[in-house]
């Protein structure tokens, strides 16, 4: 790899006139901050101002070409991740570290907000099939609800269902999913409900059994009988 400010200068213009990455070797950085160091020694022994003007130009370079090369892996990491592929190949050390965790960025997002829509249009075809076509299956299990009172005020938001809740008023008692009501107390936004009065507990059961809470409450929205709002 030549080390000199025409080779820093042909990287820059390459990163400026395409869109795809030039191919850069392992130690590109590595390699350029250590000349650059080289190059700082020189100028404090032999000052001039054409001198400091190369230094200077010689790092405003090296940024603009990490700068762009950032904004380049981004894109890249976004479309790998689409396709499926791993490709670090002509990346700089550095870089690939970024593309590495980029990936895997985008795949834990991608696992905790669209695995629902994934496996939603799933269980509607289990549903549908199930009464005619499979009379021994069994039908899919219903999620376990916790009934909690709300110790604060909550803003409407996407549940780890993925499905839309609140907003909820404090002191309200709402039922929801075993796992979610465990967050609400642990985060002490709500408490359980055993802890409300009987009378409380009892109308709640009441309205679950009898289906009712759902026409009650107008700012649930959820795609099956994950939740009832009281």
């Amino acid at each position: 790899m030549e080390l000199s400010f025409d080779a820093l200068r042909k990287v820059q213009l390459q990163e400026r006139n395409f869109s795809a990455l030039s191919k850069l070797s392992d130690d590109f950085y590595e390699a350029h901050h250590l000349w650059l160091l080289e190059q700082k020694r020189a100028l404090q022994g032999d000052y001039s101002l054409e001198r400091l003007k190369a230094f200077e130009n010689a790092k405003t370079i090296l940024t603009e070409i990490s700068e762009k090369r950032e904004q380049k892996i981004l894109l890249k990491a976004l479309k790998d991740r689409k396709n499926q592929s791993v490709d670090s190949d002509g990346l700089a050390k550095e870089e690939k570290g970024l593309y590495l965790e980029l990936l895997k960025s985008l795949s834990g997002f991608e696992q905790a907000v669209l695995i629902n829509e994934e496996e939603q249009p799933k269980t509607v075809i289990e549903r549908t099939i199930t009464p005619e076509t499979l009379p021994d299956a069994k039908p899919p299990e219903k999620p376990l609800l916790e009934a909690v009172r709300m110790l604060k005020p909550l803003a409407q938001f996407v549940g780890t269902d993925g499905a839309m809740y609140g907003p909820f008023k404090e002191g309200q008692i709402v039922s929801v999913q075993k796992e979610m009501a465990a967050i609400f107390v642990k985060k002490e936004i709500a408490e359980m409900a055993t802890q409300a009065s009987k009378k409380e507990i009892r109308d709640l059961v009441e309205e679950i059994a009898s289906g009712e809470s759902e026409n009650q409450v107008p700012n649930v929205k959820k795609p099956g009988n994950e939740i009832e709002v009281y």
